[in-house]
C-alpha cells in the first residue's frame, strides 16, 4: 500500500489551501525518479512530517511510485481535482487587478471550467518554452500569437521583409513545437501534439509525416476495412502514429503472437499481403488488429462513420462550389494534397540523399 509511505491521501491536498494544487500540477508532468521505471508523487504536508521537498515555500513528502501505481493516483487525483475546480470557480470572486489582466486572460478567467491557478502555473512552461527562442525569434513569435498582428504589420514595425517575417516565425514555433512534445509526459499526449502539428502544417518534424504516410501506403488494401473500425480518419491516423512511433523493440514479439492467434484465413492473408513488408508495416498492421479484436470484444461493430463524415466535410466545400463530391475530389482535391505531398517527399529524399528526386 502507497499510502502508508505518505502522512495523507493524494486527495486530501485538494481541499487544503489553493497553493496545494501545485502538487497536482508536478504529478501531471509524470516526473521519472531516479529509480528505473518510477515516478516521483508529490503530497502536501506539514514540516514535522519529515518533508523533502519545497514547492514555492510549502513543504512536500516527495515519493517514488510505479507507473501503476502513479495512474491510479493521477486518475483519483483527476477526478477530486475537477470537482474541487467546479465548486472553486462558481464560489470564486474576480481578482481585484482585473483591470491588469489581458483581454484573453480575462476570457479565460471567466470559463469557470478551468481555474485561473492553472493558467499562472502553465505560464512557467510557456516562459521555459519561450527562453529557448532567440530575442528576434521571440519577439516576432509574441506579436504574432500573443498580439496577433499580421506578418505585414510586423515586418513595416521591425522594418524587415515580410519574407524574412514569415521565415522567423516559422522557425520560432518549430521549437516551440519541440519543446512542447519533448516535454509531453504519455504516449497519447504526444501522438496529440503530433497530429495538431499536422493538422495546422500538414507536415511533423523530422519528415516524420513522410515516414508514415508511407507506412500508410504499405496497408493500402486494408485500409478501408480498418477504417471502418473507427469514429474518425483522425482516429485511425493517430492510432497509427501511436503505434509507428512507440515500443518498436516489441514488433517481433507482436507480430509472433499474432500469427499464433490468428485464423489460417488472417495467417493467409498476413502472408500474401505483408510477408514482404518492412517489420514497423507488420508491426502497425497487427496492432491494429489487435485493436479491433479489443473493440469486437467489448461488443462494438464496424460502421462507415468514418467515411460518411469525410464524404458530407466534402459535400460543404463542393456545393458552394457547384460541382459534384466526385468532381471537387479529382479536380481539386487531389491535384492539391498529390502537389503537397510530392514535395514533401522531394525534400525529404534530398535531405536524406543529397539529390533531388523527380516525380
Amino acid at each position: 500500500m502507497i499510502y502508508a509511505n505518505v502522512p495523507y491521501l493524494s486527495h486530501c491536498y485538494l481541499y487544503n489551501d489553493c497553493m496545494n494544487k501545485v502538487a497536482y500540477h508536478f504529478n501531471k508532468k509524470k516526473i521519472p525518479a531516479k529509480s528505473k521505471g518510477k515516478f516521483l508523487y508529490y503530497y502536501p504536508c506539514d514540516i514535522e512530517d519529515n518533508a523533502n521537498a519545497y514547492l514555492y515555500g510549502m513543504p512536500f513528502c516527495v515519493i517514488e511510485v510505479t507507473e501503476k501505481e502513479w495512474e491510479a493516483l493521477f486518475e483519483l487525483d483527476r477526478f477530486e481535482y475537477n470537482n474541487w475546480n467546479k465548486y472553486y470557480r462558481h464560489n470564486e470572486p474576480f481578482p481585484r487587478d482585473e483591470e491588469l489582466l489581458s483581454e484573453t486572460e480575462r476570457l479565460r478567467y471567466s470559463d469557470r471550467n478551468d481555474p485561473f491557478v492553472t493558467h499562472s502555473l502553465e505560464k512557467i512552461d510557456r516562459k521555459r518554452a519561450l527562453a529557448t527562442l532567440t530575442k528576434k525569434e521571440r519577439q516576432i513569435y509574441r506579436l504574432s500569437i500573443d498580439e496577433q498582428f499580421r506578418q505585414t504589420e510586423i515586418a513595416e514595425m521591425l522594418g524587415i521583409t515580410q519574407g524574412v517575417v514569415s521565415v522567423t516565425f516559422n522557425r520560432a514555433r518549430r521549437k516551440m513545437d519541440e519543446y512542447d512534445y519533448r516535454n509531453a509526459k504519455t504516449q497519447e499526449e504526444v501522438v496529440w501534439k503530433y497530429w495538431e502539428m499536422f493538422m495546422r502544417d500538414s507536415e511533423l518534424p523530422n519528415f516524420l509525416d513522410v515516414e508514415i504516410e508511407f507506412l500508410i501506403r504499405q496497408m493500402l488494401g486494408d485500409i478501408i476495412p480498418l477504417m471502418n473500425w473507427f469514429y474518425s480518419v483522425g482516429e485511425l491516423c493517430r492510432y497509427i502514429m501511436k503505434y509507428y512511433l512507440f515500443d518498436e523493440d516489441k514488433l517481433d514479439k507482436d507480430v509472433a503472437e499474432y500469427l499464433s492467434t490468428s485464423t489460417q484465413e488472417e495467417k493467409e492473408h498476413f502472408e500474401n499481403c505483408y510477408g514482404d513488408k518492412p517489420l514497423i508495416v507488420q508491426g502497425v498492421y497487427v496492432r491494429l488488429c489487435r485493436e479491433i479484436k479489443r473493440r469486437e470484444q467489448n461488443k462494438l461493430h464496424d460502421s462507415n462513420k468514418a467515411l460518411s463524415s469525410i464524404y458530407t466535410a466534402v459535400e460543404k466545400l463542393a456545393t458552394p462550389a457547384k460541382c459534384s463530391v466526385q468532381d471537387y475530389i479529382t479536380q481539386r482535391m487531389y491535384p492539391h494534397f498529390a502537389h503537397r505531398r510530392n514535395e514533401r517527399i522531394k525534400a525529404f529524399y534530398k535531405h536524406y540523399t543529397g539529390k533531388k528526386l523527380q516525380l
